[in-house]
């Protein structure tokens, strides 16, 4: 497993620039309905941290942790995507997430299914009120997402964790529907593949 990343000490965290607006938009391609935070202090509190940059110091628009300090999100996306850098602001307090392990997986997942696997990326949050880093990921890891999982393991020793904003920035690739026009080709039945037994009685049996 790859050791998080420090703010300050690598290339991993770049201070965001005056206007983000048009840069931190991917959340327009996520299916906020199936959107699932798990461990969420208030049900659907989770969806509400996804939104405009310019909307993004809205401090009523929070999640929270629930028995402890760990939240986990499912973000499934409307089509298949490129993530390239994410951002994540929080309160300036130790309830801001500290860790925060990445995963491209093709399905949601439970916490246990984090302990098993191996995430794509790990990295290590500097507390963050206004925005300012913005953390690259690894874009060998997330070129073909189709759902993301955000794991955020500690924070800075409080016994819940809040989170009041998460910025995704990336591209849009394709849609679903490419892979379904792609299916429906491939299982559309070849006559030459499906004999007729009958035929082949008729034409071997007349001399």
């Amino acid at each position: 497993m790859s050791n998080p990343c420090k703010p300050g000490h690598c290339d991993c965290s770049v201070v965001g620039s005056v206007d983000s607006s048009n840069v931190f938009s991917l959340f327009l391609k996520i299916d906020i309905n199936n959107l699932v935070c798990l461990n969420e202090s208030e049900t659907d509190s989770g969806r509400k941290v996804f939104r405009e940059w310019d909307d993004r110091l809205k401090r009523d628009c929070f999640v929270e942790s629930d028995v402890d300090e760990e939240l986990l999100f499912n973000i499934p996306f409307t089509g298949i995507v490129k993530l390239k850098k994410i951002c994540v602001m929080g309160p300036s307090d130790s309830s801001h997430p500290k860790v925060l392990k990445l995963f491209n997986v093709n399905s949601p997942l439970q916490f246990e299914d984090c302990a098993k696997l191996e995430p794509s990326q790990i990295l290590s949050l500097a507390i963050d009120t206004d925005g300012s880093f913005h953390y690259p990921v690894k874009q060998t890891k997330f070129q073909n997402l189709s759902n993301l999982s955000l794991y955020f393991v500690e924070n800075y020793g409080d016994d819940i964790t809040r989170i009041d904003y998460i910025g995704l920035q990336g591209e849009y690739v394709r849609d679903f529907r490419d892979k379904v026009t792609i299916t429906n080709y491939e299982i559309a039945a070849n006559p030459a593949d499906h004999k007729n037994p009958m035929t082949d009685f008729v034409s071997h049996g007349v001399s």
